[in-house]
């Protein structure tokens, strides 16, 4: 299944040039003669995003259960309960296969912000080892935690503080070389999930059972308190900001009108102030199993939560969780969502189908425009999306011969530019997916 790509589109006449020069730090337009540039912002799709198929079912038979990305989103790993696990350096245009890490069933993958330092955990019935890698997924190591039935893991941004929930939290201090249990102890069930701040002093957990509150420990796991949520959930997925100051949960939540009947609601809560307070958004009243994965931006200001089981759908917060809405232009999933994972800034999201294929969705950068001397100056902010984007350049928007450029672009301050001569002619300017 692919989708119709989205594009930003400049229009230029570029028949008539000004100039520009620069004094003392900021640049002025200096008109010699008339000229007309015209910013257009068209796009394919209602959002301005691009969905993208980038993995499909390795053996047909595997099924999904996480996925991780880098900060600049360029590196992905994805590990599947009954199969490989699968590494992207170039944003998942292509794949290899960690062939030297154990057969398991893996439940978590988690990596640093570089992408160098790569977890996954496995969670057999009888069970299952942590595994690491510290040169971007090509060879893996088994550490020396026990094993046990690990459901979650999490690390700090330069993947030296490592959380794995399974039973207890156990925590590494040395990217996984060695582990220690940390002091929580659940009333019920066990942990199944866990996040954490860039630094790894905020962690956040959850168990599987309700009546267990999300507990948070600002100290790397020392001490725990437990969060005052409206609901105590069935919780399956949490997610932190870089900061640790905006949280998300997400679960099954036991209603209190049902208590004697069981019923299931779909319930996501967010935290803006470090866990003190909290959101709670119930999405779905349903019956069904909940929420299955959730994610955030580096700031905390997108967040995102794919399910409930009953209606698998994504849904996608850009205000810090105080409000949720079904993401658009979404591709239908063969099963269900199981699992999401944002770049830092949020312009790329990956999202996997538990038996089907794993998705990228990208917001296309905003191309800028004017003339320079003799030139015409095309720029676009380098945002985690911009990777493996072209520009390209066309006369007439009827045709389909868009030029690519043979030089790559300057990076500077943050944005990446082009110096392009003119052809004395109307030209239209996109960016491309690769």
């Amino acid at each position: 299944m692919n989708f119709s790509p989205s594009y930003h589109f400049l229009l230029a006449s570029t028949a008539k040039f000004s100039e520009c020069r620069r004094r003392h730090t900021n640049w002025h337009l200096i008109v010699k003669r008339p000229i007309i540039v015209l910013l257009l912002g068209i796009y394919f799709s209602v959002s301005g995003q691009t969905w993208t198929r980038i993995l499909d079912n390795v053996s047909g038979s595997d099924q999904w259960n996480a996925i991780a990305s880098s900060a600049d989103g360029t590196t992905l790993v994805a590990a599947a309960g009954t199969g490989p696990i699968m590494v992207s350096t170039n944003s998942g245009f292509t794949w290899i296969q960690a062939t030297n890490a154990p057969v398991a069933e893996w439940f978590g993958v988690a990596c640093s912000a570089d992408g160098k330092i790569q977890v996954a955990v496995a969670g057999e019935n009888g069970g299952g080892p942590i595994c690491a890698s510290t040169n971007r997924g090509a060879t893996w190591n088994v550490t020396q935690a026990p094993n046990n039935h690990w459901t979650g893991v999490a690390c700090s941004a330069d993947g030296t503080r490592i959380l794995a929930a399974g039973g207890l939290i156990y925590a590494s201090t040395n990217a996984g070389a060695t582990w220690v249990p940390t002091s929580l102890t659940f009333l019920i069930g066990q942990p199944l999930c866990v996040a954490c701040s860039a630094d790894g002093e905020k962690l956040i957990a959850g168990s599987g059972s309700w009546g267990d509150p999300i507990y948070i420990s600002t100290n790397f796991g020392s001490t725990w308190v437990a969060a005052n949520t409206a609901s105590n959930s069935f919780w399956t997925s949490v997610a932190a900001s870089s900061n640790g100051m905006t949280l998300i949960a997400a679960g099954g939540h036991m209603s209190t009108s049902y208590l004697g009947e069981n019923f299931l609601d779909s319930v996501v809560c967010a935290s803006s102030d470090g866990g003190v307070t909290w959101t709670t958004n119930i999405i779905d009243g349903t019956l069904g199993l909940g929420f299955l994965s959730t994610a955030a931006s580096a700031d905390g200001s997108k967040l995102v939560a794919v399910g409930p089981i009953t209606d698998s759908t994504i849904y996608l917060s850009t205000d810090f969780g105080a409000t949720f809405a079904v993401m658009p232009d979404q591709p239908s999933p063969q099963s269900l969502w199981v699992a999401a994972a944002f770049s830092a800034d949020g312009s790329q999201l990956v999202v996997a189908d538990g038996i089907g294929p794993i998705f990228k969705a990208r917001y296309l950068p905003s191309l800028s425009i004017f003339p320079c001397g003799k030139y015409l100056n095309v720029s676009w902010p380098a945002i985690a999306s911009s990777s493996g984007l072209f520009l390209r350049r066309n006369l007439d928007l009827g045709s389909t011969n868009w030029q690519t450029f043979p030089t790559d672009p300057l990076f500077t301050n943050g944005s990446y530019s082009m110096m392009l001569s003119p052809t004395n002619a109307q030209e239209f300017f996109r960016l491309e997916n690769q």
